[in-house]
């Protein structure tokens, strides 16, 4: 081998230094720029994980008042139910209850019916009675009616038909009481039935 070969061998390779320098600074900038993202990664996982732990938190609250309300509901519930169910029974009662006065009612009605038709005849017996008691009463008989022909003139004897005759029979039977006093005496007079006795 020659000299030349043995020392281009031996020879230590040239660094460039400025190239070295500048790879050196790019590799520290990017190990800055990963940390710092790292950093911010880190504390926007963070920040995250507090967001989400907050309203996890929230929900479990809310999800907490809604389980109370739904008991309360269902207790209310079961409440109004029971009140139905005893609201239905009573009405049932009263619609029975109402059924009966209804039916009792219109039984006291037919009764009141009959016993204010039998006072009313009660009322108009008892009248006629005092009545017949109390005024001044006199039953004439014998006293001849109309005759045929008189009754064919005119049909049916008027009051002052009747009075006359009355008078006239009164005053020839009582001879101290003359037509005129016997005609002032009667107030009222009509003909009667023949008794069927």
């Amino acid at each position: 081998m020659s000299k030349n070969s043995k020392k281009q061998k031996t020879s230590k390779p040239i660094i460039n230094n400025e190239n070295s320098e500048d790879q050196v600074s790019d590799d520290e900038l990017t190990k800055e720029n990963i940390e710092s993202i790292l950093k911010k990664l880190k504390q926007t996982e963070n920040n995250i994980k507090g967001t989400l732990k907050s309203e996890i938190t929230n929900l479990k609250n809310e999800i907490t008042e809604l389980k109370t309300e739904i008991l309360s509901l269902q207790t209310e519930k079961e409440t109004l139910q029971t009140q139905y169910e005893n609201l239905k029974k009573q009405s049932e009662i009263d619609k029975k209850s109402l059924t009966k006065v209804i039916q009792d009612t219109k039984e006291n009605k037919n009764k009141l019916t009959d016993y204010q038709t039998t006072n009313c005849s009660i009322i108009e017996y008892a009248e006629d009675r005092v009545n017949r008691q109390l005024r001044k009463t006199l039953i004439f008989k014998g006293i001849p009616e109309k005759t045929r022909d008189q009754q064919e003139e005119n049909k049916k004897e008027t009051w002052d038909e009747t009075a006359d005759i009355l008078a006239t029979n009164i005053s020839e039977i009582c001879q101290d009481i003359d037509y005129d006093e016997a005609w002032n005496m009667v107030e009222r007079c009509h003909r009667s039935r023949p008794s069927p006795r």
